[in-house]
């Protein structure tokens, strides 16, 4: 939770705040938020501005003119762009989030899209970091 707080501003170019964080600098659990953040900025009223459009906002997000994402970042919203749209209709009908049982299909897209990052994590998961994190209990 407090590398969402601290990191969901950062952007993959560098360019963002608290710290000017770039790239994998920035903990995957803040870049996720980051993007949900900025969908929901983006398709929201605010007192300073009207709600965009679901694909006005996807626009904005896939081209990087609202901050820039990682590739696999946006590979992922791209195959969560379905549930993103329903979710967002849903709430500006209703005013609440329904939340729905995952697919297969869609839980299989989504592993594939994340395949290289687990790959990435585990590659540095060594017996001896194990070892040393449960020293830390």
């Amino acid at each position: 939770c407090r590398d969402i707080c601290l990191y969901h501003h950062e952007r993959w170019d560098g360019k963002g705040y608290p710290k000017g964080l770039r790239g994998d600098d920035i903990p995957i659990s803040a870049q996720i938020v980051s993007v949900a953040d900025c969908y929901d900025a983006l398709t929201s009223d605010r007192p300073y501005k009207n709600a965009l459009s679901h694909d006005e906002a996807v626009e904005l997000i896939m081209t990087g003119a609202c901050g820039t994402f990682s590739e696999q970042l946006l590979n992922c919203f791209r195959i969560a762009l379905p549930e993103f749209e329903r979710i967002e209709r849903n709430f500006k009908a209703t005013g609440a989030v329904e939340i729905h049982e995952v697919t297969d299909a869609e839980r299989e897209a989504l592993k594939a899209a994340l395949q290289p990052v687990y790959d990435e994590f585990t590659s540095v998961i060594t017996p001896e970091l194990i070892d040393g994190i449960n020293g830390l209990k």
